[in-house]
C-alpha cells in the first residue's frame, strides 16, 4: 500500500513529514517480542480527530504481519498520542520502546514540503508523520491511501524486507480478515 502526502498549503514554522523506517522500529525489539506484536488485539489504535467521527473507529489489527501474497514483512505503526487505546501489558514494555525509537531524531528523515510538492511513501515500510506547528498557522496536506491498486504497486514489492524465517511459520494471514477472530477485535 502506498500512501501520497501533498502539501497544499505549508506551515510558515514547523509541519513537516517526518519518516521512520519500519527496520528501525523493528530492530528495536527481539524475536519473541516481533511474534507478540504480529498477534491481533495487542494495540488498538485509532486516527486523529476529524469532523465525520471516523478517529472513533478504532482497530486492533497486528502492528507487523507477513504478507500472504508477497512474504514481505509489513509494518503498521502509529507512536503513543491521543489516538492510541489499549496496549496490552505484555507488549507495552516493546511498544514504548518502539515509540522511543520513532521519537529519536537520529532515527527520523524530516522532509520539509512546499506547496505543489508531493511524497510517495510505502505505507507499510514506512511510518509518517509531521512535526509540530503553531495553532492556528495554515498547514493544509492532502492525504490518498492507495491499496492494492495502480500500475505503480503492480512493480513493486512493499513492505520492510522478506521474511524468509521459520520465526514467521504460521503468521502469514495475519492481516488476512477471512483469518482473524473479529470477536477478539475492539471495534
Amino acid at each position: 500500500a502506498f500512501c501520497t502526502l501533498q502539501c497544499r498549503e505549508s506551515a510558515a514554522t514547523g509541519g513537516e513529514s517526518v519518516l521512520v523506517s519500519g527496520a528501525e522500529l523493528l530492530a528495536a525489539l527481539s524475536n519473541e517480542e516481533l511474534r507478540s506484536l504480529m498477534q491481533p488485539g495487542m494495540v488498538s489504535m485509532g486516527r486523529r480527530p476529524a469532523a465525520d467521527g471516523s478517529w472513533m473507529k478504532v482497530s486492533s489489527i497486528p502492528l507487523f504481519w507477513v504478507d500472504k501474497d508477497s512474504g514481505w514483512l509489513q509494518v503498521r505503526w502509529r507512536c503513543n498520542d491521543g489516538c492510541v487505546g489499549d496496549v496490552a501489558a505484555e507488549v507495552k514494555p516493546s511498544y514504548e520502546q518502539m515509540d522511543a525509537v520513532a521519537r529519536h531524531e537520529v532515527y527520523q528523515l524530516v522532509v520539509p514540503l512546499n506547496p505543489g510538492e508531493l511524497l510517495v511513501v510505502d505505507n507499510r515500510a514506512i511510518a509518517h508523520g509531521r512535526r509540530p506547528y503553531e495553532s492556528g498557522d495554515p498547514r493544509v496536506m492532502w492525504r490518498k491511501n492507495y491499496v492494492g491498486n495502480g500500475e505503480l504497486e503492480a512493480q513493486l514489492k512493499t513492505g520492510m524486507c522478506a521474511a524468509f524465517s521459520s520465526m514467521f511459520d504460521g503468521l502469514h494471514s495475519m492481516f488476512d480478515p477471512m483469518s482473524i477472530d473479529t470477536n477478539k477485535l475492539k471495534i
